[in-house]
């Protein structure tokens, strides 16, 4: 007879769940022998994504990995004063810089990063043109060789005044400069200036670091335009730690990236890479993605299947539903 039994998990006990029949299942992410660790938790509002990423931290921690958490309605606080950790806060009198030239370790790597976040600097609500997207990366190569980690938003402002970029044989062209007037609030003068002019600031030694958004809500330029450039940083981090376990739990994706429509190709490019950044130097980035009725990302796992009508990206695996 046909013995029916639930999912044991994976090798190693990182984590231990109950199943509905009384199975007990362990499960460590690191146990994908292909080298890839990422994962994503959905789910619908109060379905209990935050609570499932403060047990994936808890016990990630606690075998000695490295978390990074950046967080949206402070579901994470009391777990990071708990661990000691360090809880990083966007308030009013917070003197935090996030100057992204001030911790390059590889211009070339890094580049893929930055492109994305000066271009969300230039425009939350709309695409770039082609021609911005490559005088972007062309500045910023320039100005990196002449000045290196002493190079400010700022200055790639003042360097697209002129509308010229020799390299690419263009002269006093118009789109160049309209770079320099929406990269405005981001530099020297600007409503932003404390956050990107000087050093960056924002201290990562701690094993375990919450980075709380709440306060960045009402900026939504600026909400996005911090969590790609921490992104960049965190994910520069675990090139730092290639020896150990590392985990970047992100919840809430959609919102801290910005709500402006599932097809945008930077905040896609942003994730793609973070991604490919993780997996690349042993880390692990796991992401909190929100359901709502009639939403764009559906999933199929196994016999659950959450796919609708306004379904554009379907998440098939041959994996395990935690609900």
């Amino acid at each position: 007879a046909p013995l029916i039994a639930e999912w044991r998990g994976t090798r190693t006990p990182a984590l231990v769940f109950g199943g509905r029949r009384g199975q007990v299942m362990t499960l460590d992410l690191y146990d994908n022998d292909l080298g890839n660790y990422n994962f994503a938790i959905i789910g619908a509002p109060g379905s209990g994504k935050s609570v499932l990423m403060n047990e994936l931290a808890w016990s990630y921690r606690a075998i000695g990995a490295k978390v990074w958490m950046l967080d949206l309605g402070r579901s994470f606080e009391k777990l990071c004063r708990k661990a000691q950790g360090t809880y990083i806060e966007f308030r009013a009198d917070s003197k935090i810089c996030l100057n992204p030239f001030t911790i390059v370790h590889d211009i070339n790597e890094d580049i893929d990063m930055l492109v994305p976040g000066i271009a969300k600097m230039c425009s939350m609500q709309h695409t770039l043109e082609e021609v911005q997207y490559k005088a972007i990366s062309a500045m910023v190569l320039k100005l990196w060789r002449e000045h290196g980690p002493d190079l400010t938003i700022t200055g790639v402002r003042d360097a697209f005044k002129t509308g010229t970029i020799e390299e690419l044989g263009v002269n006093g062209d118009q789109r160049i400069r309209d770079l320099a007037i929406m990269l405005n609030p981001y530099a020297k003068g600007g409503q932003y200036e404390r956050f990107f002019e000087g050093r960056s600031n924002i201290d990562f030694s701690n094993d375990f670091i919450v980075v709380e958004n709440e306060e960045l809500k009402r900026r939504p330029d600026l909400h996005a335009v911090v969590n790609i450039l921490l992104l960049h940083q965190i994910t520069g981090e675990m090139y730092l730690t290639r020896n150990r376990r590392k985990v970047l739990f992100i919840d809430e994706l959609k919102q801290q990236l910005g709500d402006i429509g599932a097809d945008d190709p930077v905040k896609a490019a942003v994730v793609e890479e973070a991604a490919r950044r993780a997996r690349k130097y042993g880390g692990a980035l796991g992401t909190g993605v929100g359901r709502d009725h009639g939403d764009s990302l559906g999933y199929q796992v196994r016999f659950a299947d959450e796919v609708g009508p306004d379904t554009v990206i379907k998440l098939m695996t041959d994996g395990i539903l935690l609900a």
